[in-house]
């Protein structure tokens, strides 16, 4: 699958338009001048369509997943999202699949083919790390290594996500990298935190 690259095409376009507006409406510079900074941010930040639809479909899931226990729906971060997006770029570009330590909490998951890969679900990553919940257990709330994704995913006090994917260059593997802000799985707060499903 090819990806298209994120690009800026029109960042000259609009700064040489700028500079011409300028210069016919003289009571406009400051006008102008904030649509432009608008128009560069909105720029700087932007992702690919296929980006920003995958960032939705694990959104939806994961506020699914959550709805289940109790906990209160996610909302996409800018900056969390670009730093998740360019970690998963990282991890494909130099076939390492480890954890960033970037002080947010995060989870990631990586999937490879022996075809290039075409389709990606958006569920599916979140509904691996979601399937942990078999060997959690709400008697005895902590952490384990064998459930830390699930927890992070319906932890009740995370409130923001980001999420990027990225490809390996022959498009066999998918590396996906979700951050969480407040991170969760924190010792000692399991029980206020992750409830049972149907609470």
């Amino acid at each position: 699958m090819n990806i298209p690259e994120i690009y800026y095409p029109h960042l000259f376009c609009a700064t040489y338009h700028l500079y011409l507006q300028n210069i016919q409406h003289p009571n406009m510079i400051q006008a102008s001048t904030i649509a432009f900074l608008a128009f560069v941010v909105a720029t700087v930040n932007a992702f690919t369509t296929f980006e920003l639809q995958y960032q939705n479909a694990t959104l939806a899931h994961h506020n699914y997943l959550r709805a289940r226990h109790c906990a209160p729906p996610l909302q996409l971060d800018n900056k969390l999202n670009t730093i998740a997006q360019d970690y998963a770029d990282y991890l494909a570009r130099t076939n390492k699949f480890q954890h960033s330590n970037n002080g947010y909490g995060e989870n990631l998951y990586m999937s490879s083919s022996s075809v290039p890969i075409t389709t990606v679900d958006g569920r599916q990553a979140t509904q691996s790390w979601y399937d942990e919940i078999q060997y959690y257990n709400f008697n005895r709330p902590g952490f384990s290594s064998k459930t830390g994704h699930f927890t992070q995913v319906v932890w009740e006090s995370s409130d923001r996500l980001g999420v990027g994917i990225g490809f390996s260059s022959d498009d066999r593997k998918v590396y996906v990298v979700t951050n969480y802000n407040p991170p969760g799985n924190y010792q000692g707060q399991f029980g206020e935190n992750v409830s049972p499903a149907n609470c």
